[in-house]
């Protein structure tokens, strides 16, 4: 009996395509649940696995049974709670290099090692602030309407407002909290509870849709007229 002839398998590759002269700015050193990467100039998020490396321009995004912890090449750590998601900037695009991630949503804690020589700042930004670290542990939370919670657990850093463009950077000390609206200067420090990052996440996004569906109320009321 003839043996099948063999047919190539044309469906396409379900992994993320990689670019093998790429120097990568991390690992997934911990996954857990769902855990998915977007490779810079792809469209879709694809599962990832641990040991998967994360280059410049990657996004990382943890799902509601996920968690995951990426380690940085500097020996930092970005821990990703369930519903968050970041993008790893390029450690090469500063006169000194340092990684950067940037928090798109929901809560990360940052463990971020002390500055070697020759090293700048490990930069976090969100959509209205950056936060310069020099070696702290910190948690950074953004929600959906774009506004940012930064807590220093040890250490401090220093944070600036992007609402405007000559904002003077705030020194945040150990133990303090600071929210800062999207396109607002940012409250009051206040001290920090490391157990409340639920309700004010849950907080924010509840007026975040309720703006939302009070702009959709308006131009339906003026498409009736």
């Amino acid at each position: 009996m003839k043996e099948p002839r063999r047919v190539a398998d044309k469906r396409p590759d379900p992994r993320p395509a990689v670019d093998k002269d790429a120097v990568p700015e991390g690992v997934l050193s911990e996954v857990k649940g769902t855990v998915e990467i977007r490779r810079s100039g792809d469209g879709e998020f694809k599962t990832a696995a641990k040991d998967t490396k994360v280059f410049a321009k990657d996004a990382v995004r943890v799902g509601k049974d996920g968690e995951a912890t990426l380690a940085l090449w500097d020996n930092s750590s970005v821990e990703l709670t369930p519903e968050s998601a970041v993008t790893l900037n390029s450690s090469q695009a500063i006169k000194d290099p340092a990684p950067s991630v940037t928090v798109m949503a929901g809560a990360v804690r940052f463990d971020i090692n002390e500055r070697d020589e020759g090293q700048g700042p490990f930069a976090v930004y969100t959509p209205s602030s950056v936060v310069n670290v020099q070696g702290t542990v910190l948690a950074v939370g953004v929600s959906l309407g774009g506004a940012s919670r930064v807590a220093v657990e040890e250490g401090k850093v220093e944070l600036v407002p992007v609402a405007k463009l000559d904002a003077k950077p705030l020194p945040l000390p150990k133990g303090k909290v600071v929210v800062v609206p999207f396109n607002k200067p940012p409250a009051a420090p206040a001290a920090y509870k490391p157990d409340s990052w639920d309700d004010w996440l849950e907080g924010e996004d509840a007026k975040a849709v309720k703006a939302a569906q009070k702009v959709a109320d308006t131009h339906a009321a003026k498409v009736d007229e």
